[in-house]
């Protein structure tokens, strides 16, 4: 009898222990420094085709993305310059923002430097057909490295999202591409001078007499 109520203590502590590790390692990100909730309700829900600008922005150092949806519904780059994207990078950034879902929101947190949001570090806009925009800024990453701050400007309430689907996103800054300088290319093809061609000439005749010298 004493044997089976050992047996039971100890599967009653390896399950606490093993709830205890879970916990420390799963828990929502944020929780301790304020109440936090899962959330499934995404920033906002809009059309994939109805997004027809991504702006980015670096806010420490001031470096701009901005993609413009063309006519043809090709993605182009308008600032830098002289920068390019490829069509498959900005349809991962379009996928993500058309419905960005965080993990979890923390309501009321008490003092928004914990979060990076005092100074946010990334802004990011997208524009819609219909003139309306969307905007969310991005703040430090949370402990675990895996997720990231960011609050819709206005809202009190800080929002955890998943740092890989953000990624596509603020990846933009780094992944646009130079756009190749065309190379000088030679418009006519260079000749090799004509070799001087013999002069036509003729050659001397038998020989005859001087004038007045009778022939033999």
């Amino acid at each position: 009898m004493i044997r089976r109520n050992t047996w039971i203590t100890l599967a009653v502590f390896l399950v606490v222990l093993a709830f205890a590790v879970w916990w420390g390692r799963f828990r929502p990100e944020g929780a301790g420094s304020a109440e936090a909730t899962p959330t499934q309700t995404a920033l906002w829900e809009v059309a994939p085709d109805q997004i027809v600008g991504i702006l980015v922005e670096d806010l420490t150092t001031g470096e701009t993305v901005d993609l413009e949806l063309e006519e043809d519904g090709s993605w182009v780059v308008r600032q830098p310059e002289e920068g390019s994207i490829t069509q498959d990078r900005a349809q991962r950034a379009l996928d993500w923002l058309a419905a960005p879902r965080p993990r979890t929101t923390i309501p009321d947190p008490a003092d928004l430097l914990d979060f990076g949001l005092v100074e946010p570090l990334r802004r990011v806009t997208i524009r819609l057909r219909d003139g309306s925009t969307r905007v969310f800024e991005v703040g430090s990453e949370t402990p675990t490295g895996t997720t990231q701050y960011v609050r819709l400007p206005g809202q009190s309430s800080v929002l955890v999202v998943s740092k890989y689907g953000l990624e596509d996103v603020l990846g933009l800054l780094t992944d646009v591409l130079p756009t190749p300088t065309p190379t000088a290319t030679a418009t006519a093809e260079a000749t090799a001078p004509e070799a001087p061609q013999p002069a036509e000439t003729s050659g001397p005749g038998p020989t005859s007499g001087a004038p007045g010298t009778p022939t033999p």
